[in-house]
């Protein structure tokens, strides 16, 4: 087993005293796509900076692709590890789509022929290729957040850490980033760490959810061992997938005979066809009942 993100005991206390993670351990696999399923104010924002090397903890060690963190000069980390934020604006500067991809690449000496080729390929990635000549200030939310992503694909990382990358989007965009994300974990091979409180896509998405609450990790499982147990998600400040939530109601208070609750569309589909008569059910392509 490698792991391509391993913190063991971190501690991280700001200078106004708030423990804002508390003795955390924490690993991710090569290739899994990880959520951090936290609340507000939880700890996964500096859990996020902890493993990317953005502030020091007081107590602990990460290490990244075996390697301790604290050993790496800043090109080889950024070169493995890719890290995008809440509000793109704070990671756009250039006039251009096109130059401010190219940024990192440049930075890393290549020449400009192998930057181009970057740019082309981290902008098809994030299907944002036409947006290459476009100006910065011209872009909407959503697209300034590809662009972000394409500037750090160009990067050719191994790991991408994101922080609420869906943040201020609206429900399509949502699902298209983390379809996108989705994407680039299956047919790229890119390791994924997500913090989110975004919940209804993770079942599709996520091999593990870890869950933080109070800056200290509470439960860590798959999506199915995390949401079966809504008590604990209750009590962090955090709810179960809506399909869930109205089927877990109706199981409590309506006497539906339901055992595994679904986790998506697709499974409560399947379990109402499992409890309707077939006899009422209509046929395929609409042929009436007989």
């Amino acid at each position: 087993m490698k792991f391509a993100v391993e913190a063991t005991g971190v501690t991280v206390i700001y200078e106004e005293g708030t423990k804002a993670l508390v003795n955390v351990d924490f690993n991710v696999e090569e290739g899994q796509f990880v959520a951090l399923f936290a609340s507000n104010g939880a700890g996964k924002s500096t859990l996020i900076k902890a493993i990317t090397g953005l502030l020091k903890p007081q107590a602990g060690t990460v290490r990244i692709a075996g390697k301790e963190l604290a050993s790496m000069d800043p090109k080889e980390l950024y070169s493995t590890v890719g890290v995008t934020f809440q509000n793109p604006d704070d990671q756009l500067f250039a006039a251009t789509v096109e130059e401010d991809v190219a940024f990192g690449p440049r930075n890393l000496g290549l020449g400009e022929a192998e930057v181009a080729r970057r740019v082309e390929e981290a902008l098809t990635d994030v299907e944002a290729i036409h947006l290459r000549k476009k100006a910065i200030h011209h872009l909407s939310f959503g697209e300034k957040k590809r662009v972000v992503l394409a500037g750090i694909l160009a990067m050719r990382p191994s790991i991408l850490v994101l922080d609420e990358p869906t943040a201020g989007l609206d429900p399509a965009g949502e699902a298209a980033v983390m379809l996108l994300l989705s994407n680039l974990n299956r047919l790229k091979g890119l390791t994924i760490i997500l913090a989110t409180h975004s919940v209804d896509m993770l079942p599709l998405l996520a091999h593990s959810i870890c869950v933080l609450s109070h800056g200290q990790v509470v439960q860590r499982g798959t999506a199915e061992e995390i949401f079966t147990e809504s008590g604990i998600l209750e009590q962090v400040g955090l709810r179960l997938p809506y399909v869930t939530t109205l089927l877990h109601q109706m199981k409590a208070f309506d006497g539906l005979p339901v055992n595994d609750l679904p986790l998506t569309i697709y499974q409560a589909r399947i379990r109402f066809l499992e409890l309707i008569p077939q006899d009422i059910l209509a046929k395929p392509n609409g042929a009436p009942n007989a």
